[in-house]
Order: structure tokens, then sequence, then C-alpha cells
């Protein structure tokens, strides 16, 4: 009950001198965020999909970008899912999440093609393992081709994201 007017006292802060903040994350977030997100990369999610069907890669991004990055609340212009284009920052003891300078879809939904036997096993270790940029929003799509198999209609969908 005592943090509650030094939490309120931050929130105002940051209205008045960090404009460029978007807003407080929730409390129990910031708990687990005691650690560096970008250079430990243990509190991500991570799912895997493979998908039946053959690929479009710019069809896929495309889908993500609308559906998802730029999806508004009905009859407003207010996004759904904001932080898909903020990332977060320490500020007096508390995280906010902050606007990307300059939000790019590319830097969000990548691809990656098999070749040389290479195995999916391998790509995702590699994947999982690395930890999210800095300053870029805590999120990463990788689809996965292979292109040893030609006439295949499957594609793998490797997604990680901060659980903040």
């Amino acid at each position: 009950l005592t943090a509650l007017p030094y939490k309120w006292g931050v929130q105002m802060a940051a209205r008045l001198l960090r404009p460029d903040f978007s807003h407080m994350m929730r409390s129990h977030g910031t708990i687990v965020l005691c650690k560096n997100i970008h250079c430990e990369p243990c509190m991500n999610v991570h799912i895997a999909v493979k998908v039946s069907g053959p690929l479009n890669f710019d069809r896929v991004k495309c889908h993500i970008q609308e559906r998802l990055v730029h999806a508004r609340l009905p009859g407003t212009d207010t996004l759904v899912y904001p932080e898909l284009q903020q990332f977060t920052v320490r500020w007096a003891d508390y995280i906010f999440w902050k606007q990307e300078s300059a939000f790019n879809i590319d830097n969000h939904v990548t691809r990656n093609v098999l070749v040389n036997g290479e195995r999916l096993s391998t790509v995702e270790t590699q994947f999982l393992g690395e930890p999210l940029p800095e300053h870029k929003s805590p999120w990463h799509l990788l689809v996965v081709e292979d292109d040893r198999t030609p006439g295949a209609e499957e594609f793998h969908l490797l997604f990680k994201y901060h659980h903040a």
C-alpha cells in the first residue's frame, strides 16, 4: 500500500517529463522484468507451428501487419496491440512502453530456407537462443521453408515474444 503513492508519482512524472513513453507496464509484468530481456532470452514465450499449404511469404507478412500490428478497435483509431510497435524502458524503477522510432515489419517477420541438409531443429534452437534486439518491440516471427523437398506444400512458423 505504501508503494502506491510512489507509483502514482512516477506515472505523473513520466507524463510530464517523458512524453515519449506510452504507458507503464502493469505491476505483475514489472516483477518479472528484473533481468534485461534483451540479454537473457529465458523469459520468452515460444510457439512453433507446422502449416500445410503453399507459402506466400509476402502474404504472411502482410497478414501479420494488417491483422495484428495495425489492428484497430472497432470504430476508432486506437490500436488493439500498441505494444507490437513498442519496446520496454526502465525508468524510476518501473517499466514503461516506448514507441519504436522507425517500426519496420521486416525487422520482426523474417524468412529462413533450409538448405544443404540443414535441420529444422538446428534453426529452431538457434532462433530461440538469440536475444531479442534492444529498442525494438520484443517479438519475432521466423518463417522456415524447406527447399530440399520440391513441391512440398508446408512450412513452419517459429514465433517468440517476451511475455511482457
